[in-house]
């Protein structure tokens, strides 16, 4: 660090050190001050006729310890008037602080209030939901096996139809095969007489 640097640093913290001295000097000039202008507003109060309610009419004599007894008593009495403010005063503050905690105990039931309606809503709309998908499955499904049901017929009508063709071609193929001279047409063939029963039965059917 250069000797200026080091010059100009003390003489700040010279200065800095000189007025923090003279801020003490007035604050204590004024602590002082102000406990005289106490002292003397304490002294200059004229005392009360009868402060002592001792007055009966006449001159009224004022000895020390008169004089000490109605201090004590004015005193006293300013003692309880400042002891009927502070009690006003802790009053008011205590109704102030009991309103803001039933403000807030207030709000806090709001809120929670408010909370639970959300909780049960949200609980209403989820149960909901689920219901609703319930009810979509269980018709997909009753879908799926009508469907399956309507296959299963069809699928029955049809092995029903082919068995009845396959029936019916039968005695033609066999007949055909028996007397292919004797095949012309269907119906109608020219048959035997042993055989032309047997046909005509399943023609028949």
């Amino acid at each position: 660090m250069s000797i200026c640097k080091t010059r100009q640093l003390r003489q700040t913290i010279h200065s800095i050190s000189v007025q923090k001295q003279l801020l003490h000097a007035e604050n204590n000039g004024l602590r002082e001050a102000l406990a005289n202008d106490r002292k003397r507003r304490k002294q200059g109060n004229p005392l009360p006729k009868n402060p002592l309610n001792e007055y009966h009419g006449g001159a009224l004599f004022w000895s020390l310890s008169r004089v000490q007894r109605a201090r004590d008593l004015i005193e006293q009495k300013e003692r309880d008037e400042e002891q009927l403010q502070l009690q006003k005063s802790e009053a008011a503050e205590a109704r102030r602080a009991s309103k803001e905690l039933k403000d807030k105990l207030l709000q806090e039931r709001c809120v929670a209030k408010a909370t639970a309606q959300e909780a049960q809503a949200k609980e209403r709309a989820e149960q909901a939901q689920k219901r609703a998908q319930k009810r979509a499955q269980k018709q997909q499904a009753l879908r799926a096996q009508q469907q399956l049901q309507k296959r299963i017929k069809i699928a029955k009508k049809v092995s029903k139809r082919a068995s009845k063709q396959n029936e019916i071609a039968t005695p033609k193929k066999a007949y055909a095969k028996a007397c292919p001279k004797q095949v012309t047409q269907w119906p109608g063939y020219r048959y035997s007489e042993p055989f032309s029963i047997a046909v005509a039965n399943q023609w028949a059917l």
